[in-house]
């Protein structure tokens, strides 16, 4: 059985993931692949989670938290690419 809950996160994940898609057709970042990553790691992470409450319970228990885990991971990793872009340009721009 599932909640109620899990399955608005469901949608409005869904619903943010066609958010990011029309911003980035605008948006220019660098490695922005590895924020499109941890969004999809976070969207498999809502599906897992409905699909805990049908299906192998515990299966899905660790896949949702490993979802979870690897978009955090390209998240920072995204952060952390889009600091060292910052910084190139600033010491292009001060010398």
């Amino acid at each position: 059985m599932f909640q109620e809950s899990e399955i608005i996160n469901l949608l409005f994940g869904l619903t943010s993931i066609l958010i990011l898609i029309l911003l980035f057709r605008y948006t220019w970042l660098p490695k922005r692949r590895y924020i499109r990553t941890g969004f999809a790691f976070i969207l498999c992470a809502y599906v897992f989670t409905v699909a805990e409450g049908v299906a192998l319970r515990e299966l899905f228990n660790i896949l949702e938290h490993a979802s979870y885990a690897l978009g955090g991971f390209f998240f920072a990793l995204a952060c952390w690419s889009i600091l060292k872009v910052q910084n190139q340009i600033q010491k292009g721009s001060s010398e």
